[in-house]
């Protein structure tokens, strides 16, 4: 699996969306080891649409959550332009 981004608009935002997919995430990873790197990061676009990047990793173990929310595979994220989550 590649890395995969998830987009959210200010309403997506204001309606939690973000929120749910940090929890989902963190839901595949219970009653495994916990992973040894950070697995989810964000950036906010000057249009103010919020994208979210999981790793290759995470991806695989999220893979049903993530085709539920629309992601789309992409190459990794600029490390200096997103945050840890």
């Amino acid at each position: 699996m590649s890395w995969m981004k998830v987009s959210f608009s200010q309403t997506d935002v204001k309606a939690g969306k973000p929120q749910q997919l940090v929890q989902d995430i963190s839901l595949v990873y219970v009653g495994r080891p916990a992973p040894t790197e950070p697995v989810l990061f964000r950036t906010t676009g000057f249009s103010g649409v919020h994208d979210y990047f999981v790793t290759p990793e995470a991806s695989s173990l999220a893979a049903q959550t993530l085709s539920a929310v629309g992601a789309k595979e992409c190459t990794a994220p600029d490390r200096a332009s997103i945050e840890l989550l």
